[in-house]
């Protein structure tokens, strides 16, 4: 089968890129080069260790908006446009390994991903984007559903009558996990998630986690 043309040789990535994309506007709105400066010297130890900490925030804001596994990360960057126009890279470039997304969230460390979340918000609230004018606050449940049974087979092993709030903090995997009700039969075990969203920008402004 006949290859079809693919045009000019010379288009830029940037040509691609419609101008009213949301990506466009997430670029101008994030002072990368200020992160960059704070979080210089932090990067993945594998793929492209060598883009820099920028490379790897700009991906990490994308796989969380996006929703993305770490495979579907790599393949989303190696085949979107306006995926690599964000990320900086060339348009044949090719996109690290998925395990370079783990890695760099393992080095970044809740502490510093508090801090970037912060530093956002707080740039957000200079713009004048988020005012807090009216804030809604609403909670959800968090199951924790990986280690449950083997928390429970724990309690069994070492004797305990039964697996609930009293006993959790002794066998379970997650010291602050317990069992939650809401209503009158709809239980879970695991945490509670509190999220604050600016009502008029509809952006989360602050995000809590409680035992059940």
């Amino acid at each position: 089968m006949k290859k079809r043309e693919q045009g000019n040789l010379f288009l830029t990535l940037d040509a691609l890129i419609p101008l009213d994309h949301p990506y466009r506007k997430l670029d101008e709105l994030l002072a990368f080069d200020k992160l960059s400066l704070a979080y210089q010297g932090l990067y993945s130890s594998k793929g492209r260790k060598e883009k820099g900490f920028e490379f790897a925030i700009r991906a990490l804001i994308i796989q969380f908006m996006e929703d993305l596994s770490d495979r579907e990360m790599e393949r989303y960057l190696q085949e979107n446009l306006a995926c690599k126009w964000f990320c900086d890279m060339n348009l044949g470039e090719e996109a690290p390994d998925h395990s370079y997304f783990g890695d760099f969230r393992k080095r970044l460390g809740i502490g510093r991903l508090m801090d970037i979340f912060s530093q956002v918000r707080n740039s957000l609230q200079g713009m004048g984007l988020i005012r807090e004018i009216f804030t809604f606050v609403d909670a959800s449940q968090l199951i924790s559903k990986l280690t449950t049974w083997d928390d429970r087979d724990r309690a069994i092993k070492q004797g305990l009558e039964q697996f609930n709030n009293e006993t959790a903090g002794k066998v379970a995997a997650g010291k602050q996990a317990r069992f939650g009700c809401k209503g009158k039969n709809k239980y879970w075990f695991g945490y509670k998630e509190h999220v604050s969203v600016d009502m008029q920008s509809g952006l989360i402004n602050k995000v809590a986690a409680t035992s059940a």
